[in-house]
C-alpha cells in the first residue's frame, strides 16, 4: 500500500531463480554501503518470470508504487525503465540508490509472447534492468523489465503480477 512501509519486493524469477530451489535472495538497498538484507522468496513462477520477495520486516527504505493495469496504459505516453544496468561483476559492489539508471522511451505495442502479456519497447533493457519497474509518466508501474531479444526489449505487463496477487 502506498504510504505504508514496504515488506514485499517484486522482481523477475530469473533474477532470484526460485525454480532452482533457492529460498533466499539478497535485497541491496545500497550496495556501496553494504546496506543489504536476506529476503525470503515468497512466490516465484518461472513461466511468468515473476518473483515476490518478503523482507524480514517492513522498511521505509523503498516506497510502494502504484500499479497500472494494461487497460489503463496509454501507449502514447512516455515510459522509463528503472534499474542498475552495467557490468555486474565490477560495478555491483559500488551501486547506491543514487546510481539508478532511467532509460526513457515508449511502448511499441502490447503483445502476447510465450503465454504472457508483455510490452514491446523502443528502449533498451539490459542486464541490471531486469526485475526493475517500467513506469509511465505518472510514475505508475505498468510492467516488470524482463529481457532483450535481437532488436527489441520487453517488459512483462503488470497484469501478470496482479493476477498472482488476486489469487
Amino acid at each position: 500500500r502506498v504510504g505504508k512501509p514496504v515488506q514485499y519486493i517484486v522482481t523477475n524469477n530469473h533474477v532470484v531463480r526460485g525454480d532452482l530451489g533457492n529460498t533466499l535472495a539478497v535485497v541491496a538497498f545500497d550496495s556501496a554501503s553494504g546496506d543489504e538484507v536476506l529476503a525470503n522468496i515468497y512466490y516465484y513462477n518461472a513461466e511468468k518470470d515473476v518473483a515476490i520477495l518478503k523482507l524480514p520486516q517492513p522498511t521505509e527504505k523503498r516506497k510502494a508504487m502504484v500499479l497500472c493495469p494494461m487497460k489503463y496504459v496509454d501507449p502514447d505516453d512516455s515510459f522509463a525503465a528503472l534499474g542498475y544496468p552495467g557490468n555486474q561483476v565490477t560495478d555491483w559492489p559500488k551501486y547506491s540508490m543514487d546510481d539508478i539508471t532511467i532509460t526513457k522511451g515508449g511502448i511499441k505495442k502490447a503483445d502476447r509472447l510465450m503465454g504472457l502479456d508483455v510490452y514491446m519497447l523502443d528502449l533498451t533493457i539490459t542486464h541490471g534492468n531486469s526485475g526493475g519497474p517500467l513506469v509511465n509518466s505518472k510514475g505508475e508501474v505498468v510492467g516488470i523489465n524482463a529481457f532483450g531479444a535481437i532488436e527489441d526489449s520487453y517488459a512483462i505487463a503488470i497484469d501478470e503480477l496482479i493476477a498472482v496477487i488476486d489469487r
